[in-house]
């Protein structure tokens, strides 16, 4: 019977819960809403108690039905109603990718069950176009969760055709997706911060927190957002960011994520102890270990525990990608105590190619090199990130101030003040010397962090020839090349690098230049001749 009405026509269903997704589907796709929605808490315990009742009678179809009509934060906040399918799921679990996604969330977010391998099988065929958009982009997302998880070559394809499908929803498909958008935006934005196409994960993050309805998928999509800021240098919108985001209690999803962030806007803004509570409160075996792991490196490093930042940045293994974005830290991890291993080298980005010699030039003395780098910091500047603008001016500062030009190393030292009101990032100047530091206060009337170099690191005193050797092994060349511009033999080079080792500590060439570089070795007077 059809009435004619002014308002809206109001459809009533007597028993929602018996229609299919697909019927659900296209009501939304016609423009309907659901008036209890209205009532959030009453339609959350509606779906609850369907989901309850599905787990009861072991019927995966009706709980696919109520997970796509909920999405995932329902689930994961009662994990108890899904535990037995957790352990063992459904033989069928292949057809039904809600709720196999949901059952991955949950084994992640529990920690104590082990991931059943029938979760983490290849899902079905997300191309296949005898299938709804909305099947398949959830396919495409769960693809896309289990390989970040598995750490499988080529996921951030798989992210990327993701964040591609999502852009070309149609307004029906849209809605039927509604209640996983969030989710789906979280994931695809996270595997391409794992792979660190930083720019592309904030731009995912952002269009994934216009369809996160507040809870703590926008707490979560917040603090990913917020993450991606700190990485490229934006302090100050990340700041802003975490200050939209609600607090998450311990152990929450996503909640480890947030403890990274605050950990990392502490250490910008000086607080090294604030930044190690946070730290401590995230959990290093969750879903975000890899980022946590990092973040706990940046903190040891920053609060002189050196050799334990090595070795940790070196046991993150899926990181390293995001890691080189970093590349401020990576640089200064490298001046204290070398390279943690050879995947963490900056090769292939042409901003940090030129950093990594630009530190080296800084002792070699060589003005013509010097000029060099300097022009070409300038000219690779263009178009990067914050965080490595001011990385870049902190090593052009240092350039200047060796070639001894007052007026330039003022000019340089502006820029610098620029860079760190208009954005907020500070840590790039930690890799300040102490005798840089003090030049940068005393020309800006600003305070830096305390540096990282010159540390309290105690070895022999080297000789004038070691020393000499040291500041050849930075110019390059073969035992032979050095023997022959120091009209020496090769068989005394070879004796004084040996000697010149053992002092150090070290057992290779870019070892004994970075040791040489932290405690100041390579620029003292002696060096410091070599430019009048």
């Amino acid at each position: 019977m059809r009435y004619e009405t002014e308002g809206p026509l109001v459809l009533v269903i007597d028993e929602p819960e018996r229609l299919t997704a697909e019927a659900w589907r296209v009501l939304r796709g016609a423009g309907a809403r659901r008036l209890g929605a209205l009532d959030g808490d009453r339609d959350d315990a509606v779906a609850l108690e369907r989901l309850r009742a599905a787990a009861r009678s072991a019927d995966p179809e009706r709980a696919e039905q109520v997970l796509r009509d909920v999405g995932l934060p329902l689930a994961l906040d009662h994990p108890e109603v899904l535990a037995r399918w957790v352990a063992a799921p459904p033989v069928e679990i292949g057809s039904f990718p809600a709720l196999r996604w949901t059952l991955v969330a949950l084994a992640v977010q529990q920690r104590t069950h082990p991931v059943a391998p029938d979760l983490l099988r290849a899902p079905w065929n997300d191309r296949d176009h005898r299938r709804t958009v909305v099947d398949r982009a959830l396919a495409r997302g769960l693809r896309c969760a289990v390989e970040r998880r598995l750490a499988r070559p080529g996921g951030v394809m798989t992210a990327v055709s993701l964040d591609s499908m999502l852009h070309d929803l149609g307004r029906g498909d849209r809605e039927a997706l509604s209640a996983w958008l969030p989710a789906l935006h979280a994931e695809c934005g996270m595997a391409l911060l794992h792979d660190g196409r930083v720019f592309h994960a904030r731009t995912v993050f952002e269009r994934g927190l216009e369809t996160a309805n507040g809870g703590w998928w926008q707490a979560a999509l917040g603090a990913a957002a917020a993450l991606t800021e700190l990485v490229l240098g934006n302090v100050h919108a990340a700041t802003r960011r975490r200050r939209a985001c609600s607090t998450m209690a311990r152990r929450a999803p996503w909640s480890d994520l947030l403890a990274a962030v605050d950990a990392l806007l502490a250490l910008e803004q000086g607080r090294i102890d604030a930044a190690q509570r946070a730290i401590a409160e995230a959990e290093a075996s969750g879903d975000h270990r890899d980022i946590v792991m990092l973040v706990r490196a940046i903190v040891m490093l920053t609060s002189g525990r050196f050799r334990d930042a090595a070795n940790l940045l070196t046991a993150c293994q899926r990181a390293r990608p995001l890691s080189r974005a970093l590349t401020d830290v990576v640089e200064g991890m490298m001046l204290i105590i070398g390279p943690p291993s050879k995947a963490m080298t900056t090769e292939g980005s042409r901003l940090p190619a030129v950093l990594a010699s630009a530190h080296a030039g800084v002792a070699s003395g060589d003005i013509d090199r010097m000029r060099e780098l300097i022009a070409r910091i300038s000219q690779a500047g263009i178009g990067a990130t914050p965080r490595l603008r001011l990385h870049a001016a902190v090593v052009e500062f240092a350039l200047v101030r060796r070639l001894g030009s007052r007026s330039s190393l003022r000019l340089v030292a502006e820029r610098m003040v620029e860079k760190m009101e208009a954005d907020g990032v500070t840590w790039p100047l930690r890799l300040l010397s102490p005798a840089d530091a003090a030049v940068f206060a005393e020309l800006t009337g600003q305070q830096t962090p305390e540096p990282l170099l010159g540390g309290d690191i105690q070895v022999e005193r080297l000789t004038e020839r070691e020393r000499i050797v040291l500041s050849e092994l930075v110019r390059g060349g073969t035992e032979n090349d050095i023997a022959a511009r120091l009209q020496l033999s090769v068989n005394t080079i070879k004796t004084q690098r040996r000697s010149l080792y053992r002092k150090l500590g070290v057992n290779r060439r870019d070892e004994a230049i970075a040791r040489g570089l932290a405690m100041g070795i390579l620029a003292r007077d002696g060096h410091r001749r070599r430019l009048a």
